[in-house]
């Protein structure tokens, strides 16, 4: 079944728009709501947490109506980040968790993530399975069953748990440029790395949801990196607007890349044994080199399509506990069944700390490929399997690197964009296969050429 509403991770749109809506939220509450029961759930209790958007209260409000509709009772957690969602789930007796969040887009956007009762993201089933009972219409005149926790007990049970998986004084003496995307981390990182320790330059830390990765947050990292190469930080992080992505900032400023994080932890555990299955799980997007790094340390990377869902879903599925995204999703199934950004940032740290080497000096352990990347709009989606000519090129373009290189062309689960990938044992071939692409999609693909971003 084609889905209309779930991307790669969760529903995701223009708050107001044709999909994310309050007449939405509330169909897709009695969708939801009517899929727990026939999973055996009598009524219970289902926990809401937000990223603090302007949507967010009347679009809680509306599912929270569709769930009651349902039988079941709503609890807002209020502004918290999603993996404290989940943990929140897994740690109380709730049927579902919920996130109201769009991730790293912008403020005008929202959307909803949901977690099972262990703390799970759902899987594919479980969507498809509310997208087909979607077709019912919005209830009327039903008020929410929605009560309201204890922010700081959801805030406080969260943050405990992370500051109990790790040494106190861990951080002591360590400066750190910290930028929370003026989103749902806004009060839990800095609480939980002051309490480590370290003392924080603040970028991005207002929680008021109105400018959420307004030039601020993972996307925009320059403002953190800045901060250290300018002596102010010894190093810097950032998070996404629901904090459950990481991108670091090394001694010097410059930023890592999420394989280079993948790299760093998957060598650590190895060493230590403690790399379940020897492998880490990454996704088809992961760079050639990270293989040959794993691979020459006895260790080995795979791979699943997009998505830290799919991620988690190999880890448990299959036994490994630990893998993530080059886009900065890090899936640490010690701590937490989803990723979280601030878990990440602090087991890097403590790599750090523990090895007494700096994080230029551990990234230097990852060698990577050359990557040349383009993001180019599309008029349509039309399948790329469907489109001979275009496939044959593809095929052409693949051949001709060998194993030089690879490639990677699939369309944005969450925006109407083609994504090309060209990896290659140098820059030039790499910027030279990409120019290759880029050629092969406009012949073949109707783009919107003049919104090409790298």
């Amino acid at each position: 079944m084609m889905r209309r509403y779930f991307g790669t991770d969760g529903i995701r749109g223009v708050a107001g728009g044709p999909l994310v809506n309050t007449d939405f939220a509330a169909r897709l509450g009695v969708a939801v709501g009517a899929h727990l029961k026939e999973e055996g759930f009598d009524g219970g209790q289902v926990l809401i947490g937000q990223d603090g958007r302007p949507s967010g209260d009347e679009l809680r409000d509306a599912l929270a109506s569709g769930l009651a509709a349902e039988g079941f009772n709503c609890i807002s957690l209020g502004v918290l980040p999603t993996p404290a969602v989940s943990f929140n789930v897994r740690d109380s007796d709730a049927v579902l968790g919920v996130s109201l969040t769009a991730s790293h887009n912008p403020a005008s956007d929202n959307g909803f993530k949901f977690f099972l009762s262990c703390g799970h993201k759902v899987g594919d089933e479980w969507e498809t399975e509310i997208e087909s009972r979607l077709s019912v219409e919005t209830p009327s005149s039903i008020p929410p069953t929605l009560s309201v926790a204890s922010d700081k007990l959801a805030f406080d049970s969260y943050c405990c748990f992370v500051k109990s998986m790790f040494p106190r004084g861990l951080l002591n003496g360590l400066k750190i440029s910290l930028d929370t995307a003026n989103g749902a981390t806004s009060k839990t990182t800095p609480d939980v790395l002051s309490a480590l320790g370290a003392s924080l330059i603040h970028l991005g830390n207002s929680a008021e949801g109105g400018d959420i990765n307004s030039g601020v947050g993972s996307e925009y990292p320059d403002l953190m990196a800045d901060l250290v190469s300018s002596g102010e930080a010894d190093l810097g992080l950032a998070h996404d607007g629901d904090g459950d992505r990481l991108v670091l900032c090394d001694e010097s400023g410059a930023i890592l890349s999420g394989d280079e994080v993948l790299g760093i932890v998957g060598l650590d555990l190895m060493k230590r044994g403690s790399l379940d299955g020897s492998a880490v799980v990454g996704t088809i997007q992961c760079n050639a080199g990270l293989d040959i790094t794993l691979n020459s340390s006895g260790g080995r990377l795979l791979r699943t399509g997009v998505g830290d869902r799919l991620v988690t879903q190999m880890m448990f599925s299959e036994g490994y506990n630990f893998g993530g995204e080059p886009s900065g999703h890090f899936v640490f199934g010690d701590y937490l069944p989803t990723g979280d950004g601030l878990i990440a940032a602090i087991h890097v740290l403590e790599i750090r700390k523990r090895t007494g080497r700096n994080l230029a000096d551990l990234r230097k352990d990852v060698t990577l490929y050359p990557q040349a990347i383009a993001n180019v709009l599309v008029a349509d989606k039309t399948p790329l399997d469907s489109i001979s000519n275009f496939q044959a090129g593809l095929d052409e373009i693949k051949n001709s690197l060998g194993d030089d290189g690879r490639v990677l062309v699939r369309y944005s689960g969450t925006e109407s964009k083609i994504r090309l990938l060209a990896e290659g044992r140098t820059q030039l071939l790499a910027n030279h296969t990409l120019d290759s692409l880029l050629a092969l999609a406009r012949n073949h693909l109707n783009l919107i050429d003049n919104q090409l971003s790298t």
